[in-house]
């Protein structure tokens, strides 16, 4: 059966569908899509989700597998674990692998770094790792860093060895290579060790830039050119600090401060143009931010606490993961 979104200005054809571990919710009466979405898939908890470069699928990191889905049905296509607690995940830039961080319990002891083959879906790699909160993959899949707690960890993927560890001083909660594959951002800290972000040389291993925030960083993404840096900060306690600011990517320079958020913002992204910046928050909303113009666009409403965001790779979808709901899906308007 296909039902219409009732929202005209966000229409998308959508299939209902009703099974295990999935809901698309339908038509008026039956079901309640936030405005604006075109979809609710129902997972309970989604800690990290993020469409595939080649955007045929959105993978999911829960707090009990690594799952794919259909991006045009938004059915299930394949689990690739199951039985875990799966922290974070991300693909590389050119859709050839896919590294999640997995926990064999709840509590996130014996944790392990899994890498497949995207295409395929074969597993290539089984690494270590102590925390393991943030993962992330070289534009060529050839590298890959993670958190270590207190250092982040490099990894040679093809080889299976470290190359390099940078020493952060804290957890680190989001880590993002540049599109160009030469910097590395990280995002760091703790109640009572706030880290301010920081650039490094992925080849000399070298700290280019210290980038002060008031709060600690939960999150970084780097614009498709690599000439932005985006982060979203918490205030750990006080939310004195819950922005979303710009920096330039070379300098390290602040650009801008984006106001609005009232709670940590856990999950930044760019449009796949780079003409949009998408900023997830512990507040239950998504906000889209004009970047030309350093203005907000538009306020999306979700049925709770966000801590993912993602972009189809043409641009024309946005999901939102949430803390104890369903994933949401937008059609991002023009």
């Amino acid at each position: 059966m296909t039902v219409r979104a009732p929202h005209c200005a966000w229409r998308r054809r959508v299939p209902v569908a009703i099974l295990p571990m999935l809901i698309l919710c339908a038509r008026p009466g039956l079901a309640t899509l936030p405005e604006g979405a075109v979809a609710r898939i129902g997972f309970g908890r989604v800690n990290v989700l993020q469409f595939s470069p080649a955007g045929d699928r959105l993978a999911l990191a829960t707090e009990f597998s690594v799952e794919l889905l259909n991006s045009e049905t938004f059915e299930p296509a394949e689990v690739l674990i199951e039985g875990v607690r799966a922290s974070c995940l991300a693909y590389s830039l050119d859709g050839s692998v896919l590294a999640a961080s997995v926990a064999a319990d709840g509590a996130g002891a014996h944790r392990r770094v899994k890498l497949w083959d995207a295409a395929t879906h074969e597993e290539i790699r089984d690494l270590p790792t102590l925390h393991g909160l943030a993962v992330a993959l070289s534009p060529d899949g050839a590298l890959l860093a993670v958190d270590d707690g207190g250092l982040v960890t490099v990894w040679d993927v093809s080889q299976g060895s470290r190359v390099a560890t940078v020493d952060v001083s804290a957890h680190t909660w989001g880590v993002s290579f540049s599109p160009d594959g030469a910097s590395l951002a990280t995002a760091s800290g703790s109640l009572f060790n706030r880290q301010p972000l920081k650039l490094w040389d992925v080849m000399n291993r070298e700290d280019i830039a210290t980038l002060s925030a008031q709060g600690a960083g939960f999150s970084v993404a780097f614009s498709p050119d690599g000439r932005l840096l985006a982060s979203g900060i918490t205030g750990y306690g006080d939310y004195s600090d819950t922005t979303v600011k710009l920096w330039d990517a070379s300098s390290g320079t602040e650009l801008a401060t984006l106001l609005g958020h009232t709670h940590d913002v856990r999950s930044v992204e760019f449009s796949p143009d780079g003409s949009l910046l998408a900023s997830g928050s512990v507040d239950g909303t998504v906000r889209l931010w004009d970047v030309a113009s350093r203005s907000l666009f538009t306020t999306l409403a979700t049925p709770g606490s966000v801590y993912s965001v993602s972009f189809s790779p043409d641009g024309s979808l946005l999901a939102a993961g949430h803390w104890g709901g369903p994933v949401t899906v937008w059609e991002v308007p023009e």
